[in-house]
């Protein structure tokens, strides 16, 4: 099966005190893997309402988003969760770690709902992530006990857990300093060159080094 995410004619609306805001205006877009694509824009520019409808997390008002070759539109709930589990990673700006977890615990947790992982493979595989980052040494630290690099990088590690085709980031380096921020981007760059499809939204100009293609969002309408 050839994998790609593909948006036609994707417009989404809310109705915001009695006023119609158009966040997306006919976007057409083609996700496929191996290739990182940066979608810049201001804030409010429609770029987190993207990758929302992208991930499944919202519904187009008029439009059509295709995964894998399936139209989505009519997918119940569970059949969308399963498609999150198995083909998609978030990375967001905010971790959203469990405090309550070691490092090594919340990576592990996305696999307890993917039987295709089996149980005794799980914490070797969330080790094995966290070792790829660097952070051997902090896998029984909480969230409070980590720098906010290292928590971005135990965020990815979590997204990359069920081994997705595609990793979504909506403004993945936006609490972090200028050393944490090349080294998410590098690492992303490199989940792309070794064959996934990884989407960042972000506002920061350094990502364009590291992009294949880059698209502009303004007033929900996105171009090349």
């Amino acid at each position: 099966m050839n994998k790609s995410i593909v948006l036609k004619n994707g417009i989404k609306e809310f109705n915001l005190k009695n006023e119609n805001i158009i966040a997306m205006d006919n976007v057409e877009l083609e996700i496929v893997p191996g290739k990182m694509y940066v979608v810049m824009g201001h804030s409010g520019s429609g770029k987190s309402t993207l990758i929302q409808i992208l991930g499944l997390l919202d519904t187009l008002t008029e439009g059509k988003l295709y995964i894998n070759g399936e139209e989505t539109s009519n997918l119940t709930e569970d059949e969308k969760a399963e498609i999150r589990m198995k083909e998609i990673g978030f990375v967001f700006q905010s971790f959203y770690l469990n405090p309550k977890l070691t490092a090594l615990e919340n990576v592990i947790l996305p696999m307890y709902i993917n039987n295709e992982i089996p149980s005794q493979k799980r914490k070797e595989r969330a080790i094995q992530l966290l070792k790829s980052f660097g952070l051997e040494s902090r896998m029984n630290h909480y969230p409070k006990e980590l720098s906010g690099g290292e928590q971005q990088r135990i965020a990815i590690s979590r997204a990359l857990v069920n081994n997705p085709t595609f990793i979504l980031a909506d403004e993945p380096t936006g609490n972090l300093d200028a050393k944490n921020e090349k080294i998410v981007y590098e690492y992303l760059k490199k989940l792309s060159q070794e064959g996934k499809a990884i989407v960042v939204v972000s506002h920061n100009e350094n990502i364009k080094e590291y992009a294949d293609k880059i698209y502009y969002m303004e007033d929900g309408k996105l171009r090349e």
